[in-house]
């Protein structure tokens, strides 16, 4: 993991993804629920963060771990994500 190869002072791993893999399997069905995830990422790691709390929340992947922020877009993606599967399951 990312975070494991470059110490405590690194952004949260790649692993964060797997918040969103529920609600991609929701929205795009099983075979794309990748997409959801690699797309944030590719999002997070190409664009700079706009300052605040909206920067914060939008490259949640990248800001370090324990911030309000973060653990709360985390949460909340989860929540959707596990709701989402289990009301409607995987798109097919």
């Amino acid at each position: 993991m990312l975070h494991d190869v470059l110490g405590d002072g690194a952004p949260t791993s790649v692993r964060e993804d797997t918040r969103l893999r529920a609600l991609g399997a929701a929205l795009c069905g099983a075979s794309f629920a990748w997409t959801l995830p690699a797309g944030w990422l590719a999002f997070t790691l190409l664009l700079p963060p706009p300052g605040g709390t909206t920067g914060q929340v939008l490259h949640w992947m990248a800001v370090l771990p324990g911030t309000a922020a973060s653990t709360g877009t985390a949460s909340a993606l989860f929540a959707t994500g596990a709701a989402a599967y289990a009301a409607a399951g995987p798109r097919r």
